[in-house]
């Protein structure tokens, strides 16, 4: 049975598309779609909200960005693209806030969510509330003219958590999922038998990661130390590394202990490292739409790769080259 896709958009239901690109990434914020259709269609203007469901569940809940029409030799075509609600927070600065006195992380949420439009503090979840630290900041400094995204994913990180938004519109405080049950499964073996993937790539870049992690204690809150006096404060090791490669960051948040800061840097580094790409024939496996923040069991004879990754990244598509399929991205799981 083929996906259903449809695209409501200023209370009228679109469901007939020339082609079609619905990404989701855990971990970058302003996930985009782009819709063609054939014939102009009235009534769509900038600035609407839209919701995009596959199969009858919400995968992409937002705002309509740049509706395009195109006149060509009588044919007439509508390109619309637009971003999740996460783009409504990146697009947002902080403006004359300054210095916010005993906040929490929530209270601080609240603060900078107020006057933006669209975002409901009861859509902000603080998932396993025992993740996140009790604690209360004496100040925190938000500067004019960033983004409201952006400070918030920084204290999130100070914290040990991720700050990022699910297709259905939903914001969670959090950690990547790292154990539980698998939805989902990708196999690709030398003899075809079972094969579900019509294209694979992987890369394994350690150009930019390290064997050891290490942060340095400036003395943050004291007199600032002459440099033959910082001292090595925590390290993180990663045993995965072919040979020593040493890195040293100054410790910066205030909050994280440098031993959660190191392991922190050693898992950007892990994940931006690995780029391992499927796609797969259709939007979903076993009744699921391939989703993010879930799991997946590879077995590839072809690549060499067999065990449990995370779906960071999907991308729903159609286009008249490949017809429908879905671009999942994978990375390891439990990875900041």
């Amino acid at each position: 049975m083929s996906d259903q896709i449809s695209l409501t958009v200023n209370k009228q239901e679109l469901s007939r598309f020339t082609s079609y690109s619905v990404d989701a990434d855990f971990y970058l914020a302003a996930d985009a779609f782009q819709i063609e259709t054939a014939g102009i269609i009235s009534g769509l203007s900038a600035g609407q909200r839209v919701q995009l469901k596959v199969n009858g569940t919400v995968e992409l809940d937002g705002i309509l960005d740049a509706p395009r029409r195109t006149v060509e030799k009588s044919k007439l075509t509508m390109k619309l693209s637009g971003r999740d609600l996460a783009g409504v927070l990146v697009d947002s600065h902080c403006n004359g806030y300054g210095d916010i006195k005993n906040v929490t992380l929530k209270g601080l949420t609240e603060i900078l969510i107020k006057t933006v439009p669209f975002i409901q503090r009861n859509n902000i979840f603080y998932q396993n509330p025992k993740d996140i630290p009790l604690l209360t900041w004496e100040t925190v400094y938000v500067e004019p003219c960033r983004s409201v995204f952006d400070v918030l994913a920084e204290k999130a990180k100070a914290c040990g958590l991720i700050f990022y938004a699910m297709p259905d519109g939903k914001f969670y405080f959090g950690k990547p999922k790292a154990k539980g049950d698998i939805k989902f499964h990708i196999v690709q073996r030398k003899d075809g038998a079972g094969n579900n993937c019509v294209f694979s790539d992987y890369v394994d870049d350690i150009s930019k990661r390290y064997s050891k992690v290490s942060i340095i204690s400036n003395g943050q809150g004291t007199d600032a130390k002459p440099p033959s006096e910082l001292t090595t404060a925590a390290s993180a090791y990663d045993k995965s590394f072919p040979f020593y490669k040493p890195f040293y960051a100054i410790e910066s948040t205030g909050i994280m202990l440098p031993a959660q800061q190191a392991r922190m840097i050693m898992d950007m580094q892990r994940r931006q490292g690995l780029q391992l790409t499927y796609k797969v024939p259709g939007h979903t496996q076993n009744g699921h739409n391939w989703a993010i923040n879930e799991l997946c069991s590879v077995d590839d004879e072809v690549l060499e790769l067999k065990g449990t990754y995370f779906i960071y990244g999907r991308r729903f598509v159609l286009n008249k080259e490949e017809g429908a399929y879905t671009e999942v991205r994978l990375g390891l799981p439990g990875l900041l």
